[in-house]
């Protein structure tokens, strides 16, 4: 309980908290320690780990404990997540299909399939944002739909669903200051959007947990705001914080305009780089997949 209430904490307080996100981990390693391969610890301890770029330190505990328990979906999850955050899409997608397989005849929809859109199945991913009708609107599946729309090119839907994340009372903050940036230039503003970018860059500096993955979002988002300079300050950002799905660098539609720059090419040069070592490292078969 401690470690999921640091985990939020350090992901959702718009301030920095020095030292919780080290409180969160260690918590978690209690847990798992306490009952080795526990799977919400694991999950807790991978996503504190990948969100800071040390995807490295996740996979050998996640590997252990899947050895242990091979079918929680826990487990799989956060495999998936890691693995698909470090480019490692053959680690991930076969995470993503041995879940799918345990999923199957639950009566709600299998978690949403980032992995499928790096893989650049968008079809897959727009299929797997599906909201349950007997619950509450939720943010942030609204927002990814109207992500989904816009990867497609279908501005006016993408219109529809932004204005829906940002009228969703769970929208979590920083995934509604998102919307609002899409939504403005979708309707014209690109002044406004452009503040709204602006903002929201200042309000994750000095994060602990920065979210690499959210971050690469937001180089997207200046990408389609046509500011090629700041997408890609935030695309060298996400790197650093540990986001190195190079297929995704490649074939993100938001960030096409940037492709032939010598900047960006040089920035792939060590987004391929680091992937290479850890897939060197990490291949499907160690996690008994």
């Amino acid at each position: 309980v401690l470690a999921h209430l640091e985990t939020l904490r350090v992901l959702q307080d718009p301030q920095p908290l020095n030292g919780h996100a080290a409180l969160a981990l260690e918590a978690a390693d209690r847990a798992a320690a306490e009952v080795p391969g526990y799977p919400r610890a694991l999950r807790y301890a991978a996503r504190l780990l990948a969100d800071q770029g040390r995807q490295e330190e996740a996979f050998p505990r996640l590997a252990e404990a899947l050895r242990r328990r091979p079918e929680s979906i826990t487990l799989l999850l956060a495999l998936d997540y890691c693995a698909r955050t470090a480019g490692l899409l053959d680690v991930a997608g076969a995470a993503r299909d041995r879940m799918d397989r345990l999923w199957s005849g639950a009566p709600v929809p299998p978690p949403v399939a980032f992995t499928a859109l790096y893989q650049g199945h968008a079809d897959v991913f727009a299929a797997s944002l599906q909201e349950d009708p007997g619950l509450p609107p939720d943010g942030f599946l609204a927002f990814y739909q109207g992500y989904a729309y816009l990867v497609e090119g279908r501005r006016e839907a993408a219109a529809a669903r932004f204005q829906a994340a940002l009228a969703a009372p769970s929208t979590e903050a920083h995934v509604r200051a998102l919307a609002q940036v899409f939504l403005l230039q979708l309707k014209g503003d690109s002044e406004g959007a452009a503040k709204a970018l602006d903002a929201l860059d200042r309000s994750r500096v000095g994060l602990q947990v920065p979210d690499g993955e959210f971050t690469m979002t937001m180089a997207e988002a200046a990408g389609f705001l046509g500011e090629e300079g700041r997408a890609m300050d935030l695309a060298q950002r996400a790197f650093s914080q540990g986001f190195t799905c190079s297929d995704w660098y490649r074939r993100s539609p938001l960030l096409a305009r940037l492709q032939q720059l010598p900047r960006w090419r040089a920035l792939l040069q060590h987004v391929d780089a680091r992937r290479a070592r850890l897939a060197a490292a990490h291949r499907p078969e160690a996690f008994g997949l």
